[in-house]
């Protein structure tokens, strides 16, 4: 764990592109604040509309959402945009009150959103251009896509929305009004995630799903997991919140774990879990904003307590997968042919390799080495799919005894 001194005054925050500077809603000054990640100040923009205390600041790759709880009445989302003059005006905002069917005491937001770069040079009036990645565009986002470095201007962004998408190839209408290169970003959301204190039907902690254009309700997950979540972001394709002593992520499609991570917020007697007031990511870094640091002193005899209140700061989490976990399986068990009792023929069996790392979840694209002091393996060395595995095929020799194989991780 590591932070620095950033301090915000308020309990919402968000990281840039670059994952250097952290951006917070002032709700006393009517600001959005711009801080280096050693605290100083590098800009307050003001703000076209007023606002209340903001519970949680997301940051898709372009515009900044925030979410102001009303209560047990209801919560109101805004998404801003940071003009060429310097303002941040609000370009759109919903608005969701309580009733008998949706209830709502929301803290936490999370907006799904994702990033692609362009692959190729995109000239002003194209309309067909290759992304690098392409996994996550359908047809009906709307990329915002910018700034361009061909043109040179920070501000220049083009908004268009995908017509069709085949492989890594994109359609979109209307076509790019200005020309970029390739690596320039692609940014683009799909849904919020808010999560609640109230449900229906008088039951205790919700997941809404809504549609980012209208609000229009997705899905909803009715949990007590979902209860008391202060802080929540998108992160990595997933959905991310803290519930006691752990990240939790979800699936944006199913609302289901995909997997869990400890964290180290507990304070200093181990007895109570410090709040995390807001959550965010970049690279492979989870960033808590919270109002205290946990650390071991210098002799390592005992925790300390660096007291950040009335302020917040952040905690980080590394979320770096590590080989935590390497099963060999046989299928069917190997049998030599010299061996009593078995026919004299080679026997094959497929040797499968699974990877997990430190979250059980599957660590892909790593490098495995077989090995055997039996027969023979083909191939020798593979490369983990997304199911963090590898196969080979081991056919059986004139061996006899105990057959090892051996799997090696770089």
């Amino acid at each position: 764990m590591t932070y620095e001194n950033v301090r915000i005054q308020h309990g919402n925050f968000a990281v840039d592109r670059a994952g250097t500077d952290f951006f917070s809603m002032d709700h006393d000054n009517q600001r959005l604040v711009k801080k280096s990640a050693a605290g100083a100040v590098l800009f307050s923009f003001f703000l076209d509309m007023f606002i209340l205390e903001v519970q949680s600041l997301q940051f898709d790759g372009y515009y900044y959402w925030t979410l102001e709880r009303q209560g047990t009445a209801g919560f109101r989302v805004r998404k801003w945009e940071i003009g060429t003059d310097d303002l941040v005006r609000v370009v759109d905002e919903l608005s969701f009150a309580s009733g008998l069917v949706n209830r709502y005491d929301t803290y936490a937001l999370a907006v799904e959103a994702y990033q692609d770069t362009l692959d190729n040079i995109v000239v002003a009036g194209q309309s067909v251009f290759d992304v690098v990645e392409g996994d996550f565009i359908r047809p009906g986002d709307v990329l915002v896509i910018g700034p361009s470095t061909a043109v040179g201007f920070e501000g220049e962004y083009a908004h268009t929305t995908v017509a069709t998408k085949v492989g890594k190839t994109v359609t979109v209408t209307p076509p790019a009004t200005i020309s970029f290169s390739p690596n320039d970003i692609i940014c683009f959301t799909r849904s919020l995630f808010v999560f609640s204190d109230a449900a229906p039907s008088g039951l205790t902690g919700a997941l809404y799903k809504l549609r980012y254009t209208d609000g229009f309700h997705l899905a909803l997950s009715v949990s007590n997991m979902f209860w008391g979540v202060r802080a929540s972001t998108f992160f990595q394709g997933k959905v991310l919140f803290v519930r006691g002593g752990e990240i939790i992520w979800l699936n944006p499609d199913s609302l289901e774990i995909y997997r869990s991570q400890a964290i180290d917020n507990l304070d200093q007697y181990h007895a109570v879990h410090r709040t995390t007031y807001d959550l965010t990511g970049f690279s492979n870094m989870i960033y808590r904003l919270e109002r205290e640091h946990i650390y071991w002193n210098v002799g390592y005899s005992r925790y300390d307590t660096e007291d950040w209140s009335p302020l917040y700061n952040y905690n980080t989490s590394p979320v770096v997968p590590e080989v935590y976990f390497v099963a060999v399986k046989a299928e069917p068990p190997i049998l030599h042919k010299y061996v009593s009792g078995v026919p004299a023929v080679d026997t094959k069996s497929l040797i499968t390799v699974t990877v997990l790392d430190q979250f059980h979840s599957p660590v892909y694209n790593r490098v495995v080495n077989l090995t055997s002091t039996g027969g023979a393996l083909s191939p020798i060395q593979g490369t983990t799919d997304t199911n963090g595995q590898i196969r080979s095929e081991y056919t059986s020799n004139a061996f006899a005894g105990d057959v090892t194989i051996g799997a090696t991780v770089t």
